[in-house]
């Protein structure tokens, strides 16, 4: 995010509890959250309860997969490093040349197909206090 609005950055930060980390350079703002408890414990539930509204929500629910296979500890063997590479291959940007080079035989997926949500939004979503 552009510097002049890290104050909103604060306000996510605080929003869930002063977890994760905040950083700055002269131009940029970065919020992140890594640690697997954390992304577990506050960021599923939030996504699970305000679903994203848009095309987006796809690529969430395939890293939540990736995510609960990594709880699971299923990324230390072999077939579960390969489900989250094949997850990987329709996330987001697909795979990188050298991902693609050290899996060549992964299981085929499907991206899901984006459907829009009929759930109406919540009158107050999205009203953040800003300070800046």
């Amino acid at each position: 995010m552009h510097i002049k609005d890290v104050c909103l950055l604060h306000q996510l930060q605080a929003f869930f509890g002063g977890q994760g980390t905040l950083t700055t350079t002269s131009k940029v703002g970065r919020y992140t959250i890594v640690g697997i408890s954390d992304i577990i414990n506050l960021l599923i539930p939030h996504f699970n309860q305000y679903p994203l509204q848009s095309a987006k929500v796809i690529d969430y629910e395939l890293w939540k997969s990736c995510i609960l296979i990594m709880q699971s500890l299923g990324h230390l063997t072999l077939e579960g490093l390969q489900q989250i590479v094949a997850l990987k291959s329709v996330l987001n940007f697909g795979l990188s040349v050298l991902l693609r080079t050290a899996f060549p035989y992964l299981p085929t997926i499907t991206r899901p197909a984006y459907l829009p949500s009929l759930v109406a939004l919540h009158p107050n979503a999205g009203k953040w206090i800003y300070y800046g």
